[in-house]
């Protein structure tokens, strides 16, 4: 993914982070437009699109259900709910290759209420304009589709995240991958691959339904 890890430009999120991804979208998954997460970071990366997910997910995986605002998804079996409470949740230990930069994956729930326009909480902070979005629908919901970048102390989050609004909730599914700067070690491991990485994202998606469509 990262080409030049040096490359350290001033972006206009507050607190010296460094926004960096563009959206491009243009698969379909059983007959149905999904998205493409392409990659335009201040690292110089180029485009790496997200696999359009399958039909079906592993029997082993767990469920997520918010019985209060209506809605459950499945996750990978590895995956632990780190922290859950009214209208949040995180489930750590989403599964990756070891041996590289990537040293965490996990997904962050969030629920607005009466959010107008519906998106996910980590588009905060950034210059008006700057995250670009795309309107997809997946398995039969629409969904708007964000992603961004930020890098400080040597840490990147590299995100992506999807949210879908019914009634006056507004669901953001928000997946990071979180890699070190491989600038720090004198021997750099290998880059993470972020297309075979991000893959799970749109399965998981996939999943999600609400409880009383």
């Amino acid at each position: 993914m990262f080409q030049n890890y040096a490359d350290a430009i001033p972006g206009p999120r507050a607190g010296g982070l460094q926004p960096a991804r563009a959206l491009a979208s243009n698969y379909t998954a059983g007959g149905e437009r999904v998205s493409n997460a392409g990659n335009a970071s201040r690292y110089a990366c180029h485009e790496q699109p997200t696999p359009a997910p399958t039909a079906s997910v592993p029997a082993d995986w767990q469920t997520y259900m918010d019985q209060q605002y209506g809605f459950t998804f499945r996750y990978p079996k590895e995956g632990q709910i780190f922290s859950q409470e009214n209208g949040y949740a995180r489930i750590n230990g989403l599964p990756f290759a070891p041996g590289t930069n990537l040293v965490e994956k996990y997904l962050e729930v969030n629920v607005a209420e009466n959010a107008n326009p519906c998106s996910s909480p980590l588009t905060q902070g950034y210059a008006p304009g700057y995250i670009q979005s795309q309107q997809v629908t997946i398995n039969g919901l629409a969904w708007v589709i964000e992603g961004g970048e930020d890098a400080g102390a040597g840490q990147i989050h590299t995100w992506t995240a999807y949210s879908t609004v019914k009634g006056n909730a507004c669901v953001s599914l928000s997946f990071i991958l979180h890699s070190t700067n491989p600038g720090m070690y004198s021997t750099p491991p290998p880059l993470f691959d972020e297309a075979a990485e991000s893959a799970v994202f749109a399965d998981i998606v996939f999943t999600f339904v609400w409880l009383n469509p």
